[in-house]
């Protein structure tokens, strides 16, 4: 069990009393002047640093006159009736423990004579503060925009925190109670997002951070599913002076066998590469606007074997959610793509709800099923990527739960054959006279007596299954337009 520290700073004893944290008294002690908890081997310079000059005040004359330093014994006496001195005259707010560990590690010297603000904290310190809870909020974006994990807390409700330099996002009742159980000299700070948001609006540095398209690149692509989505995901699209991130994107593969919801062969115009003007890239890559249904284009980027739907991004630091809307990005023939130099890890959406692409057709097949969409770091969440008709269940959308319920025992058990149960069904109202109602109802209908429907190879049911995806993409377009 270590004893409490015991300095000598300018010939008066400063001591430091060690705290006891876990049940064990170790290596961290409490200021005398802040009442903040320090490293033991940091005391003298966080001291040094922060109370020197109230202490050197107190000693001047004795500088003056080249006095010698009394012994350490006389000194304790008098540093201790000094001390209460000092504690009386302090009027600057104290530092929270995070930001003053920060300020024991940095290099930074402050000079005398600094321009102090009118609360007591001098301006170097307050930038330095400013700083920190700007990195503090980058770390808690990731790459999200401020504004919409701003909107995002706003509709939870919930702030953003920082404590011993961590933040978090914490809902009013988790914040009571974690204020209850920290220890002594710690304390909760609400960040300042106007100060540490504003500096997050910068454009990305794409020789920096980017890279051309080369033949790894293509390969991987080429491949499609996770090895294509971890390195398409993230990629900047260039159209002059107009950029374009892809924060969400779904792939598909050219093989109809493989996959029933490839493009179709009548697309207009088509994304596969070819020599002609129309390909950036030439026999590699295409970006192109495709018609697609409800009068929309949609945003496509085509290689040989796979293409891949854009379907959320930002568009010069617009927000654009929904296949319609990144249609906005313009694209002709010099339209460019730069690649992350560091790959996505999309793997966290697999076997997840919200890997699945936004389908209305094919609910027998199990390729359905299968993970096809990725969302950049920080987006992957069900608040931040755009609807589908697996996630409506979240939003409490009534008989929608049945595409939710045949998601997941389709990802879980991956059987040959995708089957319905009467439990994974909301029962309608009679008197309920919705066409969503009347499609449930129907597909009640065909359960046979133990209670199950088989999907695959089953034509009427699929095509239920259709018209009630369908009945539910009008309004899922609708939100997102």
């Amino acid at each position: 069990m270590e004893s409490d520290l015991q300095l000598v700073v300018r010939g008066k004893l400063i001591v430091f009393r060690v705290q006891k944290i876990n049940g064990y008294k170790g290596s961290r002690v409490l200021c005398p002047e802040c009442s903040n908890i320090v490293d033991r081997g940091k005391a003298r310079r966080h001291f040094t640093r922060n109370h020197d000059g109230e202490v050197k005040n107190g000693s001047a004359d004795r500088e003056k006159t080249n006095d010698v330093p009394q012994s350490d014994e006389a000194s304790g006496a008098s540093g201790t009736e000094e001390q209460s001195e000092i504690v009386i005259q302090i009027e600057k707010p104290t530092p929270s423990p995070e930001r003053q560990q920060s300020e024991d590690t940095d290099d930074t010297v402050e000079k005398e004579g600094e321009i102090v603000g009118q609360n007591g904290v001098s301006i170097s310190r307050k930038r330095r503060q400013d700083d920190e809870d700007h990195a503090i909020w980058k770390r808690l974006c990731g790459e999200v925009p401020t504004s919409i994990l701003e909107s995002t807390m706003a509709a939870m409700p919930a702030s953003a925190y920082e404590v011993s330099g961590h933040g978090l996002i914490l809902p009013p009742s988790t914040l009571t109670f974690l204020q209850g159980i920290l220890p002594r000299g710690y304390t909760l700070s609400k960040l300042n997002l106007s100060k540490a948001g504003s500096k997050l609006v910068t454009k990305d540095d794409v020789l920096a951070t980017f890279d051309d398209l080369s033949s790894l690149h293509l390969l991987a692509l080429e491949a499609g599913g996770i090895v294509g989505l971890e390195r398409i995901v993230g990629a900047i699209l260039a159209t002059g002076s107009h950029q374009f991130k892809v924060l969400c994107v779904e792939a598909y593969s050219r093989d109809r066998l493989e996959d029933p919801h490839a493009e179709s062969h009548s697309a207009a115009p088509a994304s596969i590469p070819t020599d002609g003007a129309t390909t950036q890239y030439k026999g590699k890559l295409k970006i192109v606007h495709i018609n697609g249904e409800f009068s929309n284009k949609k945003l496509v980027i085509g290689v040989r074997s796979h293409d891949y739907l854009v379907t959320s991004g930002l568009y010069n630091g617009k927000s654009l959610v929904g296949p319609g809307r990144c249609s906005e990005f313009p694209v002709n023939q010099a339209t460019k793509i730069y690649l992350r130099k560091e790959k996505q890890d999309v793997a966290l959406l697999e076997g997840d709800i919200l890997g699945l692409a936004q389908v209305r057709t094919h609910f027998g097949h199990t390729a359905t099923y299968s993970t096809r969409r990725a969302a950049l770091r920080g987006y992957g969440s069900i608040p931040l990527m755009p609807i589908t008709v697996f996630t409506l269940s979240q939003f409490e959308v009534k008989h929608s739960r049945v595409f939710r319920e045949l998601a997941v025992r389709s990802m879980k058990k991956k059987k040959s054959k995708v089957c319905l149960y009467l439990k994974d069904l909301d029962e309608p109202q009679e008197t309920n006279a919705a066409e969503v109602a009347k499609i449930t109802r129907q597909l009640m209908s065909l359960l046979s007596e133990d209670r199950k429907l088989v999907i695959t190879g089953n034509p009427p049911a699929e095509k239920l299954l259709s018209e009630l995806a369908n009945a539910f993409s009008r309004r899922v377009s609708s939100s997102l337009e």
